[in-house]
């Protein structure tokens, strides 16, 4: 078996669980919550693709099945309820479960707590003196996709900070990166995620001018890069020219 499934799988945190080892499976999806307690139990050296469409109680259960396994994971998706109030440590305990799967080429998050913080990280660690750190390991150098789908708690800059110096240069912790997709549903206040339809990307305050030409040299310079409302429409344009884009599919699991 190469492929599994979980969904609605619960045991109780105090029932005793004997560690399993599977050494062949490389794809594990997890639907609708699953214990912790079982992801607890799990070793799964071989295991490449994570999907997960209700995070447990906390990220770190999945960063330890990381750890524990010593695998080589390359797709990671986590989809976040956006009605859910999340922890203040949540984004921190992303980066840290980030930080422990270099090997990552696609990363697909959907309404993550991301901050100017997650941003930066994904940045150069010489411009970031809570990172900065000459013996840290590299983060995400061999990340090909990145999609992030979430309401804005942010700083544009910091979205530019990522491809600094520029894309595609040997110096950007950014240089692996091709496909560059932020969907927008809104700012990150409680009122915007009841009401996110309403949210239109094509206002012209959304994008500061200085952020539009730095994001669309990225482009330039080699990265399918899009940012887009909840229904698809492109806001990064040049010269205001607002059209309706549709999103490229692109298939994660794929490769």
């Amino acid at each position: 078996m190469s492929h599994l499934t979980l969904k609605n799988f619960r045991i109780q945190r105090w029932e005793s669980f004997p560690l399993i080892e599977h050494t062949s499976l490389r794809a594990l999806k997890i639907c609708n919550t699953c214990s912790d307690a079982l992801l607890d139990s799990l070793s799964l050296p071989s295991l490449e693709e994570i999907f997960v469409d209700d995070v447990p109680s906390s990220t770190l259960t999945l960063t330890n099945l990381i750890i524990r396994s010593g695998c080589h994971l390359k797709r990671l998706t986590i989809m976040m309820d956006a009605d859910s109030e999340m922890p203040d440590h949540t984004e921190n305990e992303l980066i840290h479960l980030l930080e422990h799967a270099p090997s990552l080429v696609a990363l697909m998050l959907e309404t993550p707590p991301v901050t100017d913080t997650f941003f930066r990280r994904l940045g150069p660690a010489l411009h970031d003196s809570a990172y900065n750190d000459t013996n840290a390991q590299e983060f995400l150098p061999l990340l090909h996709t990145l999609i992030i789908r979430v309401f804005i708690n942010f700083e544009w800059n910091s979205v530019t900070h990522m491809f600094f110096p520029f894309a595609g240069s040997p110096d950007s912790a950014r240089r692996a990166l091709k496909v560059f997709e932020l969907k927008i549903f809104g700012d990150g206040d409680s009122a915007s995620r009841r009401d996110f339809k309403s949210f239109v990307i094509d206002d012209d305050t959304m994008i500061d001018d200085d952020t539009m030409k730095r994001l669309l040299a990225v482009r330039d310079g080699g990265v399918y890069a899009s940012i887009l409302d909840y229904r698809d429409r492109e806001g990064l344009v040049a010269n205001n020219k607002k059209n309706d884009v549709h999103s490229k599919s692109i298939l994660l699991g794929a490769g």
